[in-house]
Protein backbone atom coordinates (compact mmCIF):
# COMPACT_ATOMS: atom_id res chain seq x y z
CA UNK A 1 0.00 0.00 0.00
CA UNK A 2 2.76 2.40 0.93
CA UNK A 3 4.71 2.02 -2.48
CA UNK A 4 1.42 2.24 -4.39
CA UNK A 5 1.01 6.17 -2.83
CA UNK A 6 4.43 7.22 -3.39
CA UNK A 7 3.85 5.96 -7.21
CA UNK A 8 0.72 7.70 -7.33
CA UNK A 9 2.13 10.66 -5.69
CA UNK A 10 5.10 10.69 -8.06
CA UNK A 11 2.77 10.38 -10.68
CA UNK A 12 0.53 13.73 -10.15
CA UNK A 13 4.04 15.32 -9.73
CA UNK A 14 5.05 14.12 -13.37
CA UNK A 15 1.69 14.89 -15.89
CA UNK A 16 -0.50 16.92 -13.58
CA UNK A 17 2.39 19.59 -12.85
CA UNK A 18 5.34 19.06 -14.89
CA UNK A 19 6.01 23.03 -14.52
CA UNK A 20 7.38 21.74 -10.99
CA UNK A 21 10.20 19.78 -12.32
CA UNK A 22 11.31 21.79 -15.41
CA UNK A 23 14.35 23.51 -15.19
CA UNK A 24 14.23 27.12 -14.84
CA UNK A 25 16.18 29.52 -18.03
CA UNK A 26 16.40 33.01 -18.94
CA UNK A 27 16.27 35.16 -21.98
CA UNK A 28 18.33 38.29 -22.67
CA UNK A 29 18.70 40.49 -25.29
CA UNK A 30 19.29 44.20 -26.10
CA UNK A 31 17.51 47.39 -27.94
CA UNK A 32 18.49 49.92 -30.33
CA UNK A 33 17.63 52.65 -32.63
CA UNK A 34 18.43 52.58 -36.42
CA UNK A 35 21.75 54.04 -36.33
CA UNK A 36 22.78 51.41 -33.53
CA UNK A 37 22.04 53.81 -30.53
CA UNK A 38 21.16 51.91 -26.64
CA UNK A 39 17.19 52.59 -26.17
CA UNK A 40 16.84 53.15 -22.47
CA UNK A 41 13.59 52.46 -20.90
CA UNK A 42 11.80 50.47 -23.75
CA UNK A 43 8.90 48.57 -22.12
CA UNK A 44 9.56 44.89 -22.82
CA UNK A 45 7.01 42.38 -22.15
CA UNK A 46 6.62 38.61 -22.45
CA UNK A 47 3.65 36.60 -23.39
CA UNK A 48 2.74 33.26 -23.99
CA UNK A 49 1.72 32.12 -26.99
CA UNK A 50 -1.89 32.72 -26.35
CA UNK A 51 -1.14 36.73 -25.57
CA UNK A 52 -1.27 36.45 -22.16
CA UNK A 53 0.61 38.09 -19.67
CA UNK A 54 3.97 36.52 -17.89
CA UNK A 55 6.00 39.35 -16.78
CA UNK A 56 7.67 42.32 -17.95
CA UNK A 57 10.40 45.12 -17.03
CA UNK A 58 12.20 47.72 -18.88
CA UNK A 59 15.52 48.32 -20.75
CA UNK A 60 18.22 49.77 -18.59
CA UNK A 61 20.73 51.99 -19.69
CA UNK A 62 22.57 50.03 -21.83
CA UNK A 63 19.42 49.51 -23.84
CA UNK A 64 19.21 45.45 -22.11
CA UNK A 65 16.58 43.55 -20.82
CA UNK A 66 16.50 39.98 -19.24
CA UNK A 67 13.90 37.69 -18.18
CA UNK A 68 15.00 35.06 -15.47
CA UNK A 69 13.55 31.93 -13.66
CA UNK A 70 10.95 31.22 -16.78
CA UNK A 71 9.97 28.04 -18.28
CA UNK A 72 10.98 26.70 -21.21
CA UNK A 73 8.52 27.53 -23.88
CA UNK A 74 7.48 29.30 -26.90
CA UNK A 75 6.64 33.01 -26.20
CA UNK A 76 5.81 36.39 -27.54
CA UNK A 77 8.13 39.69 -26.78
CA UNK A 78 6.49 42.89 -27.49
CA UNK A 79 8.89 45.92 -27.56
CA UNK A 80 6.66 49.21 -27.27
CA UNK A 81 7.74 53.41 -26.40
CA UNK A 82 6.21 56.14 -26.77
CA UNK A 83 7.69 57.60 -30.00
CA UNK A 84 8.47 54.06 -31.41
CA UNK A 85 7.05 51.08 -33.98
CA UNK A 86 6.10 48.54 -31.64
CA UNK A 87 8.07 45.44 -32.27
CA UNK A 88 7.37 41.50 -31.36
CA UNK A 89 9.90 38.71 -31.74
CA UNK A 90 8.65 35.04 -31.34
CA UNK A 91 11.03 33.05 -29.19
CA UNK A 92 11.49 29.44 -27.47
CA UNK A 93 13.08 29.42 -24.14
CA UNK A 94 15.15 26.71 -23.78
CA UNK A 95 16.65 25.21 -20.28
CA UNK A 96 19.79 26.94 -21.26
CA UNK A 97 20.23 31.19 -21.34
CA UNK A 98 19.46 32.17 -24.06
CA UNK A 99 20.99 35.55 -25.73
CA UNK A 100 18.56 37.04 -28.66
CA UNK A 101 19.56 39.45 -31.23
CA UNK A 102 19.16 43.39 -30.81
CA UNK A 103 16.07 44.80 -31.78
CA UNK A 104 16.13 48.01 -33.55
CA UNK A 105 13.16 50.13 -33.21
CA UNK A 106 11.81 52.43 -35.68
CA UNK A 107 10.67 55.93 -34.75
CA UNK A 108 7.06 56.69 -34.71
CA UNK A 109 6.61 60.79 -34.13
CA UNK A 110 3.42 61.22 -32.41
CA UNK A 111 1.92 64.62 -32.01
CA UNK A 112 0.33 65.60 -28.64
CA UNK A 113 -1.45 69.18 -28.30
CA UNK A 114 0.99 70.99 -30.48
CA UNK A 115 4.11 68.96 -28.72
CA UNK A 116 6.10 66.68 -30.91
CA UNK A 117 7.47 63.55 -29.01
CA UNK A 118 9.89 61.34 -30.15
CA UNK A 119 11.22 59.35 -27.07
CA UNK A 120 10.10 56.59 -24.33
CA UNK A 121 7.19 56.00 -22.54
CA UNK A 122 9.99 57.19 -19.82
CA UNK A 123 10.30 60.47 -20.55
CA UNK A 124 13.47 62.39 -19.01
CA UNK A 125 12.91 66.13 -18.33
CA UNK A 126 15.33 68.79 -16.24
CA UNK A 127 13.95 68.04 -12.78
CA UNK A 128 11.99 64.47 -13.47
CA UNK A 129 11.06 60.94 -15.43
CA UNK A 130 7.36 61.75 -16.85
CA UNK A 131 5.85 57.52 -16.83
CA UNK A 132 3.36 57.20 -18.94
CA UNK A 133 1.84 53.38 -18.72
CA UNK A 134 0.61 51.36 -21.42
CA UNK A 135 -2.52 49.87 -21.86
CA UNK A 136 -1.17 46.10 -20.54
CA UNK A 137 1.05 47.36 -18.04
CA UNK A 138 -2.72 49.31 -16.50
CA UNK A 139 -4.49 45.78 -17.42
CA UNK A 140 -2.41 43.57 -15.23
CA UNK A 141 -2.48 45.80 -12.09
CA UNK A 142 -4.66 46.28 -8.98
CA UNK A 143 -3.79 48.61 -7.36
CA UNK A 144 -1.16 52.37 -7.55
CA UNK A 145 1.25 49.89 -6.09
CA UNK A 146 0.71 47.33 -8.66
CA UNK A 147 0.85 49.76 -11.79
CA UNK A 148 4.19 50.70 -10.36
CA UNK A 149 5.95 47.57 -9.90
CA UNK A 150 4.64 46.56 -13.31
CA UNK A 151 6.83 50.12 -14.95
CA UNK A 152 9.73 48.02 -13.60
CA UNK A 153 11.74 51.35 -13.28
CA UNK A 154 15.52 51.11 -13.11
CA UNK A 155 16.76 52.02 -9.75
CA UNK A 156 13.42 51.49 -8.06
CA UNK A 157 12.57 48.24 -5.50
CA UNK A 158 8.71 48.31 -4.95
CA UNK A 159 7.01 46.24 -2.25
CA UNK A 160 3.53 46.03 -3.24
CA UNK A 161 2.17 44.27 0.50
CA UNK A 162 3.80 46.87 2.42
CA UNK A 163 3.64 49.94 0.33
CA UNK A 164 7.73 50.93 0.59
CA UNK A 165 9.10 52.30 -2.69
CA UNK A 166 13.22 52.19 -1.94
CA UNK A 167 15.70 54.13 -4.86
CA UNK A 168 19.16 54.55 -5.00
CA UNK A 169 18.54 57.59 -1.94
CA UNK A 170 16.30 55.79 0.19
CA UNK A 171 12.61 55.69 0.71
CA UNK A 172 10.06 57.73 -1.62
CA UNK A 173 7.10 59.92 -0.38
CA UNK A 174 3.77 59.07 -2.30
CA UNK A 175 1.47 61.86 -3.74
CA UNK A 176 -1.17 61.80 -5.71
CA UNK A 177 -1.81 65.16 -7.65
CA UNK A 178 0.86 66.41 -5.59
CA UNK A 179 -1.32 66.07 -1.95
CA UNK A 180 0.89 63.86 -0.21
CA UNK A 181 -0.75 60.45 0.01
CA UNK A 182 -0.89 57.60 2.88
CA UNK A 183 -0.79 53.48 1.82
CA UNK A 184 -4.13 53.47 1.63
CA UNK A 185 -4.86 55.54 -0.71
CA UNK A 186 -2.01 54.29 -3.02
CA UNK A 187 -3.33 51.08 -2.17
CA UNK A 188 -6.90 51.87 -3.04
CA UNK A 189 -5.96 53.97 -6.49
CA UNK A 190 -7.70 52.19 -9.43
CA UNK A 191 -4.76 52.06 -12.55
CA UNK A 192 -7.58 52.86 -15.18
CA UNK A 193 -7.55 56.11 -13.20
CA UNK A 194 -3.69 57.23 -13.19
CA UNK A 195 -2.91 59.69 -16.36
CA UNK A 196 0.70 59.32 -15.90
CA UNK A 197 3.57 59.48 -13.24
CA UNK A 198 6.41 61.82 -12.16
CA UNK A 199 9.26 60.63 -10.58
CA UNK A 200 11.53 63.41 -9.08
CA UNK A 201 15.03 61.47 -8.16
CA UNK A 202 15.98 64.74 -7.16
CA UNK A 203 13.13 66.39 -5.45
CA UNK A 204 13.72 70.46 -5.67
CA UNK A 205 10.64 73.23 -4.69
CA UNK A 206 7.31 71.81 -3.46
CA UNK A 207 8.78 68.13 -3.03
CA UNK A 208 12.06 69.22 -1.14
CA UNK A 209 13.16 67.65 1.73
CA UNK A 210 12.10 64.32 0.04
CA UNK A 211 14.56 61.62 -0.65
CA UNK A 212 12.97 60.96 -3.61
CA UNK A 213 9.40 61.59 -4.85
CA UNK A 214 6.83 59.85 -6.87
CA UNK A 215 3.40 61.68 -7.49
CA UNK A 216 0.60 60.11 -9.08
CA UNK A 217 -1.57 62.22 -11.85
CA UNK A 218 -4.79 61.05 -11.83
CA UNK A 219 -8.02 61.84 -14.49
CA UNK A 220 -10.55 64.21 -13.02
CA UNK A 221 -14.08 63.07 -13.84
CA UNK A 222 -16.64 65.56 -13.05
CA UNK A 223 -19.65 63.36 -12.24
CA UNK A 224 -20.15 59.63 -10.95
CA UNK A 225 -18.28 56.98 -9.03
CA UNK A 226 -17.54 53.76 -7.95
CA UNK A 227 -16.69 51.05 -5.50
CA UNK A 228 -14.17 48.77 -5.55
CA UNK A 229 -13.83 45.71 -3.07
CA UNK A 230 -10.69 43.43 -2.30
CA UNK A 231 -9.61 40.64 -0.59
CA UNK A 232 -7.27 37.69 -0.20
CA UNK A 233 -7.31 34.90 2.67
CA UNK A 234 -4.35 32.35 3.18
CA UNK A 235 -5.16 28.93 4.83
CA UNK A 236 -2.30 27.48 6.24
CA UNK A 237 -0.82 31.10 6.83
CA UNK A 238 -3.80 31.80 8.36
CA UNK A 239 -3.59 35.20 6.68
CA UNK A 240 -6.79 37.80 5.95
CA UNK A 241 -6.41 41.17 4.12
CA UNK A 242 -10.30 42.67 3.50
CA UNK A 243 -10.58 46.27 1.71
CA UNK A 244 -13.57 48.54 0.29
CA UNK A 245 -12.64 51.49 -1.37
CA UNK A 246 -16.13 53.80 -2.61
CA UNK A 247 -15.88 57.46 -4.60
CA UNK A 248 -17.73 59.89 -5.60
CA UNK A 249 -17.02 62.87 -8.43
CA UNK A 250 -19.35 66.24 -8.33
CA UNK A 251 -18.05 69.01 -10.27
CA UNK A 252 -14.63 69.58 -8.52
CA UNK A 253 -15.32 68.18 -5.45
CA UNK A 254 -14.34 64.44 -5.21
CA UNK A 255 -15.47 62.06 -1.86
CA UNK A 256 -13.40 58.89 -1.11
CA UNK A 257 -14.55 56.40 1.31
CA UNK A 258 -11.97 53.66 2.82
CA UNK A 259 -12.46 50.83 5.10
CA UNK A 260 -10.66 47.74 5.51
CA UNK A 261 -9.86 44.57 7.76
CA UNK A 262 -6.72 42.50 8.55
CA UNK A 263 -5.58 39.61 10.29
CA UNK A 264 -3.17 37.53 11.06
CA UNK A 265 -3.05 33.95 13.41
CA UNK A 266 -0.79 30.82 13.15
CA UNK A 267 1.07 28.24 15.62
CA UNK A 268 4.11 26.86 15.52
CA UNK A 269 6.72 29.64 14.83
CA UNK A 270 10.44 28.22 15.63
CA UNK A 271 13.25 30.32 16.32
CA UNK A 272 16.50 29.56 18.31
CA UNK A 273 18.96 32.27 19.45
CA UNK A 274 22.61 32.19 20.66
CA UNK A 275 23.59 34.85 23.00
CA UNK A 276 26.10 35.39 25.30
CA UNK A 277 26.15 37.76 28.61
CA UNK A 278 29.74 39.03 30.41
CA UNK A 279 29.51 39.74 33.93
CA UNK A 280 32.20 41.76 36.31
CA UNK A 281 32.52 37.67 38.05
CA UNK A 282 31.34 35.30 35.57
CA UNK A 283 30.39 35.09 32.03
CA UNK A 284 26.77 33.05 30.89
CA UNK A 285 26.24 31.01 27.78
CA UNK A 286 22.43 30.91 26.40
CA UNK A 287 20.77 29.12 23.64
CA UNK A 288 17.08 29.28 22.95
CA UNK A 289 15.11 27.62 21.29
CA UNK A 290 11.39 28.09 20.65
CA UNK A 291 8.52 24.85 21.49
CA UNK A 292 5.38 26.38 20.77
CA UNK A 293 3.96 30.00 20.08
CA UNK A 294 0.52 31.60 19.10
CA UNK A 295 0.46 34.72 17.13
CA UNK A 296 -2.75 36.50 16.53
CA UNK A 297 -3.44 39.89 15.94
CA UNK A 298 -6.41 42.53 13.60
CA UNK A 299 -6.03 45.77 12.12
CA UNK A 300 -9.58 47.30 11.36
CA UNK A 301 -9.54 51.01 10.17
CA UNK A 302 -11.90 53.60 8.11
CA UNK A 303 -11.19 56.66 6.29
CA UNK A 304 -12.56 59.59 4.72
CA UNK A 305 -10.82 61.93 1.86
CA UNK A 306 -12.70 65.28 0.84
CA UNK A 307 -11.17 67.24 -2.20
CA UNK A 308 -11.99 70.59 -3.97
CA UNK A 309 -9.18 70.92 -6.88
CA UNK A 310 -9.09 73.38 -10.05
CA UNK A 311 -6.39 75.17 -11.39
CA UNK A 312 -5.80 78.01 -8.63
CA UNK A 313 -5.85 75.57 -6.00
CA UNK A 314 -5.95 71.93 -4.60
CA UNK A 315 -8.03 71.58 -0.85
CA UNK A 316 -8.51 68.25 0.81
CA UNK A 317 -9.39 66.94 4.18
CA UNK A 318 -8.95 63.83 5.40
CA UNK A 319 -10.57 61.77 9.02
CA UNK A 320 -9.42 58.60 10.16
CA UNK A 321 -9.71 55.71 12.55
CA UNK A 322 -7.74 52.89 13.26
CA UNK A 323 -7.38 50.17 15.88
CA UNK A 324 -5.14 47.18 16.34
CA UNK A 325 -5.66 44.18 18.52
CA UNK A 326 -3.14 41.21 19.55
CA UNK A 327 -4.59 39.40 22.36
CA UNK A 328 -2.93 36.71 24.29
CA UNK A 329 0.11 35.85 21.93
CA UNK A 330 2.28 33.40 23.78
CA UNK A 331 5.66 31.17 23.01
CA UNK A 332 6.96 28.58 25.04
CA UNK A 333 10.90 27.82 25.17
CA UNK A 334 13.60 25.76 26.13
CA UNK A 335 16.74 28.13 27.54
CA UNK A 336 19.98 25.68 28.04
CA UNK A 337 22.56 27.80 29.90
CA UNK A 338 26.26 27.12 30.73
CA UNK A 339 27.93 29.03 33.11
CA UNK A 340 31.79 28.62 34.00
CA UNK A 341 31.18 24.54 32.61
CA UNK A 342 27.90 24.30 34.36
CA UNK A 343 25.09 23.04 32.58
CA UNK A 344 21.23 23.41 32.76
CA UNK A 345 18.09 23.80 31.32
CA UNK A 346 14.81 25.85 31.56
CA UNK A 347 11.30 26.27 30.39
CA UNK A 348 10.35 29.66 30.02
CA UNK A 349 6.60 31.35 28.99
CA UNK A 350 6.32 34.29 27.49
CA UNK A 351 2.52 36.00 26.95
CA UNK A 352 1.86 39.69 25.55
CA UNK A 353 -1.13 41.05 24.85
CA UNK A 354 -1.64 44.42 23.28
CA UNK A 355 -4.25 47.04 21.79
CA UNK A 356 -4.74 50.59 20.58
CA UNK A 357 -7.42 53.35 19.06
CA UNK A 358 -5.97 55.98 16.98
CA UNK A 359 -8.24 59.00 15.28
CA UNK A 360 -6.60 61.43 13.38
CA UNK A 361 -7.55 64.43 11.44
CA UNK A 362 -5.46 66.24 8.43
CA UNK A 363 -6.34 69.61 6.20
CA UNK A 364 -4.03 70.29 3.05
CA UNK A 365 -4.36 73.27 0.76
CA UNK A 366 -2.14 74.33 -2.33
CA UNK A 367 -2.69 77.83 -3.74
CA UNK A 368 -1.18 78.48 -7.13
CA UNK A 369 -0.63 82.72 -7.16
CA UNK A 370 0.05 84.87 -10.21
CA UNK A 371 4.04 84.94 -11.42
CA UNK A 372 4.60 81.06 -11.08
CA UNK A 373 4.72 81.70 -6.94
CA UNK A 374 2.88 78.89 -5.15
CA UNK A 375 1.74 78.89 -1.03
CA UNK A 376 1.14 75.30 0.20
CA UNK A 377 -0.29 74.75 4.02
CA UNK A 378 -0.84 71.95 6.33
CA UNK A 379 -2.60 70.46 9.51
CA UNK A 380 -2.88 67.21 11.22
CA UNK A 381 -3.61 66.20 14.60
CA UNK A 382 -3.79 63.12 15.97
CA UNK A 383 -4.29 61.09 19.09
CA UNK A 384 -3.23 57.38 20.31
CA UNK A 385 -4.17 55.24 23.47
CA UNK A 386 -2.42 52.16 23.93
CA UNK A 387 -2.27 49.44 25.93
CA UNK A 388 0.48 46.92 26.32
CA UNK A 389 0.79 43.63 28.70
CA UNK A 390 4.02 41.41 29.23
CA UNK A 391 4.28 38.42 31.12
CA UNK A 392 7.21 36.29 31.90
CA UNK A 393 7.99 33.05 33.64
CA UNK A 394 10.96 30.89 34.14
CA UNK A 395 11.12 28.05 36.83
CA UNK A 396 11.06 30.20 40.06
CA UNK A 397 11.52 33.61 38.40
CA UNK A 398 8.71 35.56 36.77
CA UNK A 399 8.24 39.39 35.62
CA UNK A 400 4.75 41.52 34.78
CA UNK A 401 4.58 44.52 33.51
CA UNK A 402 1.59 46.95 32.19
CA UNK A 403 1.92 50.01 30.05
CA UNK A 404 -0.82 51.87 29.61
CA UNK A 405 0.31 55.19 26.71
CA UNK A 406 -1.46 58.30 25.81
CA UNK A 407 0.15 60.35 22.67
CA UNK A 408 -1.20 63.11 21.50
CA UNK A 409 0.40 64.87 18.38
CA UNK A 410 0.49 68.07 16.38
CA UNK A 411 1.93 69.11 13.02
CA UNK A 412 1.93 72.19 10.88
CA UNK A 413 3.72 73.51 7.79
CA UNK A 414 3.76 76.65 5.55
CA UNK A 415 5.52 76.36 2.63
CA UNK A 416 5.91 79.49 -0.04
CA UNK A 417 8.07 79.42 -3.64
CA UNK A 418 8.95 81.08 -6.53
CA UNK A 419 10.25 80.19 -10.25
CA UNK A 420 11.86 82.49 -12.11
CA UNK A 421 12.55 82.53 -15.98
CA UNK A 422 15.94 82.63 -15.72
CA UNK A 423 16.16 78.23 -14.49
CA UNK A 424 16.01 79.29 -10.73
CA UNK A 425 13.67 79.20 -7.55
CA UNK A 426 13.33 79.88 -3.96
CA UNK A 427 11.38 78.61 -1.44
CA UNK A 428 10.73 79.14 2.36
CA UNK A 429 9.42 76.76 4.33
CA UNK A 430 8.55 76.40 8.13
CA UNK A 431 7.43 73.44 10.18
CA UNK A 432 5.91 72.62 13.78
CA UNK A 433 6.16 69.53 15.43
CA UNK A 434 4.63 69.29 18.45
CA UNK A 435 4.10 65.93 20.77
CA UNK A 436 2.56 64.81 24.32
CA UNK A 437 3.37 61.46 25.65
CA UNK A 438 1.87 60.21 28.69
CA UNK A 439 3.06 56.67 29.92
CA UNK A 440 1.71 54.93 32.93
CA UNK A 441 4.19 51.73 33.64
CA UNK A 442 2.59 49.51 35.76
CA UNK A 443 5.68 46.88 37.27
CA UNK A 444 5.74 44.99 40.38
CA UNK A 445 8.87 46.64 41.64
CA UNK A 446 9.08 49.99 39.91
CA UNK A 447 5.72 51.82 39.28
CA UNK A 448 5.70 54.86 37.24
CA UNK A 449 4.33 57.93 35.55
CA UNK A 450 5.89 59.36 32.87
CA UNK A 451 5.23 62.36 30.92
CA UNK A 452 6.99 63.89 28.39
CA UNK A 453 5.98 66.84 25.66
CA UNK A 454 8.68 67.94 22.74
CA UNK A 455 8.44 71.01 20.48
CA UNK A 456 10.39 71.51 17.31
CA UNK A 457 10.51 74.11 14.62
CA UNK A 458 12.90 73.82 11.58
CA UNK A 459 13.23 76.49 9.04
CA UNK A 460 14.43 76.00 5.69
CA UNK A 461 15.26 78.39 2.83
CA UNK A 462 15.94 76.34 -0.65
CA UNK A 463 17.87 77.83 -3.89
CA UNK A 464 17.36 75.85 -6.81
CA UNK A 465 19.85 77.03 -9.88
CA UNK A 466 19.73 75.36 -13.61
CA UNK A 467 24.00 75.88 -14.94
CA UNK A 468 23.62 74.94 -18.96
CA UNK A 469 22.19 72.21 -19.44
CA UNK A 470 23.30 69.52 -17.78
CA UNK A 471 24.26 70.77 -14.42
CA UNK A 472 21.57 71.06 -11.23
CA UNK A 473 22.37 72.53 -8.15
CA UNK A 474 20.10 72.81 -4.70
CA UNK A 475 21.24 74.03 -1.16
CA UNK A 476 19.09 74.66 1.59
CA UNK A 477 20.44 75.96 5.17
CA UNK A 478 18.09 76.53 7.93
CA UNK A 479 17.77 75.77 11.48
CA UNK A 480 15.69 74.25 14.29
CA UNK A 481 14.34 75.02 17.67
CA UNK A 482 13.80 72.49 20.18
CA UNK A 483 12.35 72.00 23.47
CA UNK A 484 11.52 68.96 25.15
CA UNK A 485 11.33 68.27 29.11
CA UNK A 486 10.76 64.74 31.06
CA UNK A 487 8.19 65.33 33.97
CA UNK A 488 10.44 66.03 37.33
CA UNK A 489 13.49 67.18 34.77
CA UNK A 490 15.12 70.40 33.85
CA UNK A 491 13.75 72.28 30.39
CA UNK A 492 16.24 71.29 27.64
CA UNK A 493 16.22 74.29 24.70
CA UNK A 494 18.44 73.49 22.14
CA UNK A 495 19.41 75.85 18.51
CA UNK A 496 21.01 73.71 16.04
CA UNK A 497 21.65 74.04 12.02
CA UNK A 498 20.27 71.94 9.30
CA UNK A 499 21.80 72.00 5.93
CA UNK A 500 20.89 70.16 2.76
CA UNK A 501 22.41 70.33 -0.23
CA UNK A 502 22.44 68.44 -4.32
CA UNK A 503 24.74 69.14 -7.00
CA UNK A 504 23.43 66.60 -9.92
CA UNK A 505 25.52 66.55 -13.52
CA UNK A 506 23.60 64.77 -16.27
CA UNK A 507 26.13 62.93 -18.58
CA UNK A 508 23.74 62.01 -21.08
CA UNK A 509 19.97 61.50 -21.39
CA UNK A 510 19.89 58.15 -19.20
CA UNK A 511 23.31 58.79 -17.49
CA UNK A 512 23.77 61.18 -14.34
CA UNK A 513 25.81 61.85 -11.30
CA UNK A 514 24.07 63.17 -8.27
CA UNK A 515 25.61 64.20 -5.19
CA UNK A 516 23.90 64.99 -1.95
CA UNK A 517 24.74 66.31 1.42
CA UNK A 518 22.66 66.18 4.79
CA UNK A 519 22.94 67.69 8.13
CA UNK A 520 20.29 67.09 10.46
CA UNK A 521 19.26 65.89 13.72
CA UNK A 522 17.00 63.57 15.41
CA UNK A 523 14.53 64.38 18.69
CA UNK A 524 14.48 62.18 21.94
CA UNK A 525 10.77 59.64 22.49
CA UNK A 526 9.67 58.02 25.65
CA UNK A 527 10.48 54.70 24.52
CA UNK A 528 13.98 55.45 24.81
CA UNK A 529 13.93 59.04 27.40
CA UNK A 530 12.19 57.99 30.98
CA UNK A 531 13.12 56.53 34.23
CA UNK A 532 11.95 53.62 33.82
CA UNK A 533 13.29 50.02 34.50
CA UNK A 534 11.37 47.40 32.98
CA UNK A 535 12.47 43.62 33.52
CA UNK A 536 12.54 41.38 29.96
CA UNK A 537 13.92 38.12 31.51
CA UNK A 538 16.05 36.46 34.51
CA UNK A 539 19.01 38.38 32.61
CA UNK A 540 17.94 41.07 30.87
CA UNK A 541 16.54 44.61 31.90
CA UNK A 542 15.37 47.35 29.61
CA UNK A 543 16.57 51.18 31.12
CA UNK A 544 14.96 54.41 30.24
CA UNK A 545 17.91 57.09 29.92
CA UNK A 546 16.32 61.05 31.07
CA UNK A 547 19.90 62.45 30.25
CA UNK A 548 19.52 61.09 26.78
CA UNK A 549 20.55 63.77 24.24
CA UNK A 550 19.51 64.35 20.99
CA UNK A 551 22.23 63.91 18.29
CA UNK A 552 23.20 65.49 14.81
CA UNK A 553 24.07 63.34 11.68
CA UNK A 554 25.20 63.82 8.56
CA UNK A 555 25.28 61.63 5.30
CA UNK A 556 26.53 62.07 1.78
CA UNK A 557 25.16 59.74 -1.21
CA UNK A 558 26.21 59.72 -4.35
Amino acid sequence: MKYTFIFFVCFLIEFLFPRILCAQCSVTGKVTDLEGRSLSYISVQLLRTDSSFVTGTTTDTLGCYQFTKISPAPYLIVFTSMGYKKKIMNVTASNEKKELPPIVMETDIIELNELVVKGASVIRQKDRLLIMPDKQQVKQAGTGYDLLYNLMIPGMEVDRIKGKIKTFGGEATLYIDGRKADYREVQGLRPKDIEKIEYFDTPTGKYSGDVASINYVTRQYKSGGYVAIDGRQAIGYFNGDYNIVGKLSQGNMNYTLFAGYNMNRYNGDLNENHEYFVFPEYNIDRKTKTLSNKVKNSNQYVQLNIANQNKKRNLSAKISFVRNDAPNNFSRELLEYNRSGHAMKQVSNRTTEQSGNKPAIELYGYFNLKNNQFIEVSLSGNYADNSYSYHYQEDKYATLTHTKEALYGFFANIKYGIRWKERNSLSFQVTHYHSISSSIYDNEDNPLWQHLWTGETPFYMEYHREIGKNITFNVAPGFSSLQYRLHGEKLINQFKPRLSTNFTYRISGQHQLVLNAELGGSTPVIAAFNNVEQKVDALIVKKGNSQLDNNIFGAILS
